[in-house]
């Protein structure tokens, strides 16, 4: 509307978010859970009518990976992504 400002959200752009890693490693074996999370974002921008912006919800990954050096040259590595099954 004609002389009308408004504030938001940079597309994109969460408010907050977060990283969480832990890891072990002894000798031969490596394990890593790494936690991703990050808050709700603007996905899209309409104007007029009865549309309303697009937002994506808050979001969170659970991820794991696993790692074996069986030799020198050989490291055999299992990664598994997204444990909570968030959407």
């Amino acid at each position: 509307f004609a002389g009308e400002t408004f504030s938001t959200l940079i597309r994109g752009q969460s408010q907050s978010s977060y990283n969480v890693i832990g890891y072990f490693e002894s000798g031969p074996v490596s394990t890593r859970f790494a936690y991703a999370w990050r808050d709700f974002y603007l996905d899209e921008i309409r104007a007029g009518g009865n549309e309303r912006s697009n937002f994506i919800d808050a979001y969170g990954q659970l991820d794991f990976n696993f790692q074996l050096s069986a030799t020198e040259n050989i490291v055999v590595t299992f990664d598994a992504l997204n444990l909570l099954g968030e959407e």
